[in-house]
Order: structure tokens, then C-alpha cells, then sequence
């Protein structure tokens, strides 16, 4: 009979689509505050293969991705998914966000 162990703890990395006035930075330290350091940042790339989020968020949307230091559980994803969800909703004008954090 196998033994149930705990899985590995996984990278977590976050993909970003925001308006190119928005506050990454401050986003970055409030990421970093309730997470761990940021250890990697994409440059930025231009979203402009869909005009899904346009609607909402406007055009010319940039996108990129970043990767914490730390690793964690995969069963903290739920908590972490929330937070970013607050986070949204922080950074939002109007009722439309100006940062999507998947």
C-alpha cells in the first residue's frame, strides 16, 4: 500500500492585462506584502490579439507576467485568487477595472 504524502509546494506566477496608465507598482508592493518578493517580471507586451477586455478595461491594454520568490501549497491558490480579486476591485474606476489578475 502507498503512503499519502504532501505534495510538492508550487511557483506562483500571475498573468496580467492592465491599462498602461495603471499603478503596477503599487500593485507590486501590495503583492509582495500579503505574498512574497517578486523575483521575476516579464517585459511588457502588448494585448492586442483579442478586444475582449477592451469594453471594460479600454484599448490598448499591456500585458505581462510575474513569478514570487516564495513557493506555496497548492491549496493556498483559492485564498491567494481572492485577494487578487480585492485587489481588482482596488484598482478599479468606476466599476471597471484597470488591472485583470489571473
Amino acid at each position: 500500500m502507498s503512503k499519502l504524502n504532501e505534495p510538492n509546494r508550487v511557483k506562483l506566477f500571475m498573468g496580467l492585462i492592465y491599462q498602461p496608465n495603471s499603478a503596477m507598482e503599487e500593485l507590486s508592493v501590495k503583492l509582495e506584502g500579503k505574498l512574497s518578493k517578486i523575483d521575476f517580471k516579464s517585459v511588457e507586451i502588448p494585448f492586442d490579439h483579442s478586444s475582449y477586455y477592451e469594453k471594460e478595461m479600454g484599448s490598448g491594454l499591456k500585458r505581462g507576467i510575474i513569478t514570487f520568490e516564495g513557493l506555496i501549497k497548492r491549496t493556498e491558490i483559492v485564498e491567494i485568487k481572492a485577494f487578487t480579486n480585492k485587489l481588482e476591485e482596488v484598482f478599479s474606476y468606476k466599476g471597471n477595472r484597470t488591472i485583470n489578475i489571473d
